[in-house]
């Protein structure tokens, strides 16, 4: 059940996020995961972002601090998908991307399907969760099928190039050494 004081609590807390300046820290994506916080910074989100562009149902919302790009894609009156970005050399380095586990496979139908078509190529973080190691899984297994350049970028500069998933896992550690690779995906 939504409470209309925690709409109202979330929707101030969400105002902070276009205060100048900004407080990075203010945004907690794990808080979409509330109806009541997600419905709170949709609609501030509608409110205070740019409306840049529509994808199938969804509207992509968009705003930028610094060199961070922050996409929210909302469904309604919810956000269900959210990519936290930078971009370089017209490639997309992912940051921190989350969707609502109720829309299985969005992130990686919103990169196949509108992303890759705006970048050069899309640039995974140098840390990965469980998800995200298993969303990266899933891309690069689908980039491969689908005739992706896709290589691993190690130590920024030497590339690596994939030619089947099941290579995919040697670059994947719990030590140190894991964050001197990223995974790319190119046109």
């Amino acid at each position: 059940m939504i409470k209309l004081k925690s709409i109202i609590d979330s929707i101030n807390e969400a105002q902070m996020l276009f205060e100048s300046p900004m407080r990075m820290g203010a945004l907690n994506i794990d808080q979409f995961e509330n109806h009541g916080d997600n419905f709170a910074y949709s609609k501030t989100i509608k409110e205070k972002a740019s409306l840049i562009d529509k994808f199938k149902n969804y509207e992509i919302y968009q705003y930028v601090v610094s060199d961070k790009i922050f996409d929210v894609i909302i469904n309604g009156d919810f956000t269900v998908a959210f990519f936290n970005y930078k971009v370089q050399d017209d490639f997309m380095i992912e940051e921190k991307v989350w969707q609502d586990p109720l829309y299985m496979s969005l992130c990686r139908m919103l990169i196949f399907e509108y992303y890759i078509k705006k970048f050069k190529g899309i640039i995974s973080d140098g840390l990965h969760s469980f998800l995200g190691e298993r969303y990266w899984k899933k891309l690069l297994k689908q980039s491969m099928e689908s005739g992706y350049k896709t290589y691993v970028l190690k130590d920024e500069k030497d590339k690596i190039p994939l030619t089947s998933p099941e290579e995919i896992d040697q670059y994947f550690s719990n030590g140190s050494e894991g964050l001197r690779y990223r995974f790319v995906i190119e046109k």
